[in-house]
């Protein structure tokens, strides 16, 4: 879909948003309460803070002082540049937290037709940007990467900030973003809260369907007139919930949950972020930030496992100041750091009382212990040319670390032995407007290293000669350009090229399994993934009505698909291929006076193989979503809102049987909506969705995961919610 579509519910003017349509957008679920975590522990720090700052002489503005909340981009999901097109997208974080609070994957997909889902359980969905997936997809929050633990992917980057944290979203599609590197997909970038220089608190209740019940509150204060605090805690909760055909997802066959859970707790999650932010005069910032989410007792049907519990904790210092520089004027500073550690058992399944229950008393016959890290370093400077121009340039370093330990049995796995990678880069962005032509270029250059710090001697067994360690260049470079044809209508068009590094995973992993079973390995000698991407498209905005059209075509080189080895009991393996990926996404939208809004958008791509390995059985590329779609009515009188959204999918038919996939039918769901605001303070909203009990699939659910099950999770039956908040 071309232009981000975001409906909210709860608004006191519109209950609409269109590129180029924007109403005031107002809070009616929040509540201003004084809320402000961990102020003892901020205080003392802010002494600190000030000397550093002082000693620095650093100046920059903090926000406005507004009662409003900070305003953040939503892109269109595939007009890959904003600032090409001039206007850019807003959106309030409403369009986040309106929606049902479960992760950002699951959000997107339903708001946006060129995104899709893969799920494995009630939670934690993985996020598909046209076809591409997993690390061909970059996830920032703020500014700042968080990498999975699992190997299985139960706890993806998306999943770890709370839906009700998100004050915004950017998303770049292709290889068009050089800032943080290894963008070969796109980029997803979220906000989350910001302190703010006056005091403000909300809160919200959410009560659902299959004993779904989140609430979560957030609050900022200006602790001195230099210092800004900001804080937050939000909490979920969720049972088994049962498809339209009213199967529990743990009573599939083939998930083999033990009939004393077949109706139990499917997910808790706790999350909890504090910021602090400091200025010297109206010129310097800096601010420190800490978030952690823990989550337990996640149900996973389409794994062979479950986690009992997932703790991610995130840590950032970001530091901005002018400076008076010949080829700067402003520099930025951040060091972050993110941690994750994950546990998966079968504890709730059959398999724990395999071989004669000889494993019960440990509670687990299978069990994975995983640790992720993350660290970088980042310096950016910007400096405007003239009038019309913009240049942005920067290096950074960053360090991913990542170990799993596995056990099946009595039999021990290192499955990610001690893995590192550091890569080092340097980038920059030049833009430019002049008259109706607008520009923007970009490049980067990595160099990176991968390392397996621990035993490789069953991967080599298996890959004879595999090192132990390996070098990458990584380049990336783009071009985009878009002019005013006439009035309201624009046209695009974009080259890009990108690479990423194999991750870990698929350079280094070693899972052996007893017996018959299949095992599963890395390699080593992988080479990196290169995208050379055309996109373009055109935008129309007349009357009361607006359209967009958008295509593009990727040819990408080296992509990493699986591979089955024909050693011992057989492998499972990763190796390198060169596909295509092409598509086409068009929305319209009417504008019906100041009550209605008609929108409509489909979007569909394609995958096929150019070059194949042994055991390929067709050209096509799997884990591609089909064509998909959206309709929404969006009604609003005075303090009423209402929304009908109905959203579409077409035969999952194009597959790939080599890698697991199986088809899956088609499908059309029905979603409703609506809210009254009782005052300015305070507003309810109730809805159905899947309002026909309708039992559908949205994907092959367990294709690259070492663990997988073999089932499609199936999406929620016919789900009630409530949902109520306030504001001072």
């Amino acid at each position: 879909m071309g232009k981000a579509q975001v409906v909210l519910l709860h608004s006191s003017n519109a209950v609409r948003y269109s590129g180029w349509h924007k109403t005031q957008l107002k809070l009616v679920f929040e509540c201003k309460l004084s809320l402000c975590l961990c102020v003892m522990s901020i205080k003392k720090f802010h002494t600190w803070v000030a000397g550093c700052m002082g000693a620095l002489g650093l100046q920059l503005p903090l926000a406005a002082n507004t009662q409003a909340m900070p305003v953040y981009q939503l892109d269109p999901l595939v007009v890959v540049a904003p600032n090409v097109w001039g206007a850019e997208s807003q959106v309030y974080g409403e369009a986040m937290r309106s929606a049902k609070p479960l992760d950002l994957a699951e959000i997107l997909s339903a708001q946006l037709p060129s995104t899709a889902l893969t799920r494995k359980g009630p939670l934690a969905g993985d996020l598909v940007l046209r076809g591409f997936t997993r690390d061909n997809i970059v996830i920032t929050v703020d500014g700042n990467q968080t990498f999975c633990a699992c190997p299985n992917r139960m706890d993806p980057p998306a999943f770890h900030v709370s839906s009700q944290q998100i004050e915004g979203v950017r998303v770049r599609t292709g290889p068009f973003s050089v800032d943080q590197g290894g963008s070969v997909g796109g980029t997803v970038a979220v906000r989350t809260t910001a302190p703010l220089d006056a005091a403000f608190a909300r809160f919200y209740g959410y009560f659902g369907s299959f004993d779904y019940i989140a609430a979560g509150a957030t609050g900022s204060y200006p602790l001195t007139a230099e210092m800004h605090a900001v804080g937050g805690l939000y909490y979920q909760r969720g049972g088994v919930f049962k498809d339209g055909d009213g199967v529990r997802f743990t009573e599939l066959p083939g998930t083999n949950y033990q009939p004393q859970y077949f109706d139990s707790t499917a997910f808790e999650v706790f999350s909890a972020e504090a910021k602090a932010a400091h200025s010297v005069g109206t010129q310097g910032l800096l601010t420190v930030q800490y978030a952690v989410q823990e989550a337990q007792d996640v149900l996973y049907p389409g794994l062979r496992m479950d986690a009992p519990s997932d703790t991610m904790h995130r840590v950032a210092v970001n530091l901005r100041t002018p400076v008076d520089l010949q080829m700067a004027d402003t520099l930025e500073a951040t060091l972050a750091l993110s941690h994750v550690d994950h546990d998966m058992r079968d504890s709730l399944r059959t398999s724990v009382n395999a071989m004669g229950g000889a494993f019960a008393a440990r509670g687990y016959f299978m069990r994975t212990q995983a640790t992720s890290m993350f660290v970088s370093g980042r310096l950016e400077m910007t400096k405007s040319l003239l009038t019309t121009a913009h240049l942005r340039y920067g290096a950074d370093w960053k360090r991913r670390y990542w170990e799993a330990d596995n056990i099946i049995g009595n039999q021990s796995n290192n499955m990610l032995p001690d893995t590192v990678q550091d890569t080092f880069g340097v980038w920059g962005v030049y833009e430019e407007r002049t008259g109706p032509w607008a520009v923007e270029m970009g490049g980067r250059l990595d160099v990176g290293r991968s390392a397996a710090r621990e035993d490789l001697s069953f991967l080599q067994s298996v890959r004879s000669g595999s090192p132990d360690e390996g070098y990458d260049w990584l380049p990336s470079a783009y071009a985009l350009a878009s002019r005013e044809l006439l009035t309201g209508l624009d046209t695009y068009v974009g080259l890009g090229f990108a690479s990423r590094i194999p991750d870990p995973q698929e350079r280094y992993m070693q899972l052996d399994r007893p017996m018959a079973n299949v095992d599963w390995v890395g390699d080593p000698q992988l080479d990196p993934v290169r995208n050379l991407e055309m996109q373009g498209g055109l935008r129309w905005q007349g009357g009361h009505a607006d359209a967009q059209l958008t295509v593009f075509h990727a040819w990408v080189f080296d992509y990493i698909y699986l591979q089955q080895l024909n050693v011992g009991s057989g492998a499972t393996s990763y190796t390198n291929m060169d596909v295509r990926l092409y598509g086409v996404s068009a929305d319209v939208g009417w504008q019906g006076g100041d009550s209605l809004r008609l929108e409509a958008g489909l979007a569909w791509q394609e995958g096929v193989k150019e070059t194949y390995s042994a055991e390929a059985t067709s050209d096509v590329l799997g884990e591609v979503p089909p064509l998909r779609g959206r309709l929404a009515a969006l009604f609003e009188f005075a303090d009423f809102t209402a929304k009908a959204e109905g959203q579409l999918q077409s035969d999952f038919d194009r597959i790939d049987p080599a890698i697991g996939e199986v088809p899956i039918g088609g499908w059309a769901v029905l979603n409703l909506a609506g809210s009254y605001r009782f005052n300015e303070h305070f507003g309810v909203s109730v809805g159905v969705d899947n309002v026909f009990d309708r039992t559908y699939a949205v994907a092959n659910s367990f294709i690259r995961d070492p663990f997988r099950s073999g089932i499609i999770v199936h999406e929620p039956g016919r789900f009630w919610f409530v949902r109520g908040g306030v504001e001072f």
